[in-house]
């Protein structure tokens, strides 16, 4: 697309791809970091706008597995068109149920209800290009808390939280990609475990 000094030019048609149809829905993990353990995101200088090689953490940081099991696994994460007085935002939602209770799961719930995050999705279709299986929300703004309830007769959550985290940002999609599929994945995975010098 062209984006050129602030003038947005559309360049390309808005047409399905009947090779490579839609696909609704996420798989069942997502990643949960903290903004603040981010030291930067990586790209190579040949790649579109939006498309990040490597993430870049302080030394012993880690990302944490979101698990959600289920058929329509975070359903209520979707975007938003916001319009502004100068210049238009994308409000981005991520929707999850943290199926535990008690203290430990409480204590969990107040780190949710007061930090910044960064949640990598796993969108179930990978986009026309295959590049965007592991979408970054949060990168420009942090997510934040924005609700949050706890229903322990609810049959939807088994008595869990419903955790609902929300932020603005420029532009409409931000993703993880390393020279393929595999790749990308490891790196995803890799996230997992805390962070060494390099």
């Amino acid at each position: 697309m062209a984006i050129t000094n602030c003038n947005y030019l559309m360049d390309a048609s808005l047409v399905p791809d009947c090779v490579n149809p839609l696909v609704a829905g996420y798989e069942e993990e997502a990643l949960l970091l903290n903004f603040d353990d981010i030291v930067s995101f990586e790209c190579l200088t040949t790649a579109p706008r939006g498309e990040w090689n490597a993430v870049v953490r302080k030394v012993g940081t880690m990302g944490y597995p979101i698990k959600m099991i289920g058929a329509t696994p975070f359903s209520g994460t979707v975007k938003a068109g916001v319009v502004g007085a100068s210049g238009n935002r994308t409000q981005k939602t991520v929707q999850f149920t943290f199926a535990d209770a008690g203290l430990s799961a409480d204590n969990k719930v107040d780190i949710l209800h007061n930090g910044k995050f960064v949640v990598i999705m796993r969108p179930l279709h990978a986009g026309s290009d295959a590049k965007s299986k592991f979408e970054i929300i949060g990168k420009e703004s942090p997510l934040r808390l924005t609700a949050s309830a706890q229903d322990r007769n609810s049959a939807d959550t088994n008595g869990g939280y419903t955790i609902t985290l929300q932020t603005t940002e420029p532009h409409a999609g931000n993703y993880l990609w390393d020279t393929n599929y595999a790749t990308t994945l490891a790196d995803y995975e890799a996230l997992k475990v805390a962070a060494v010098a390099p």
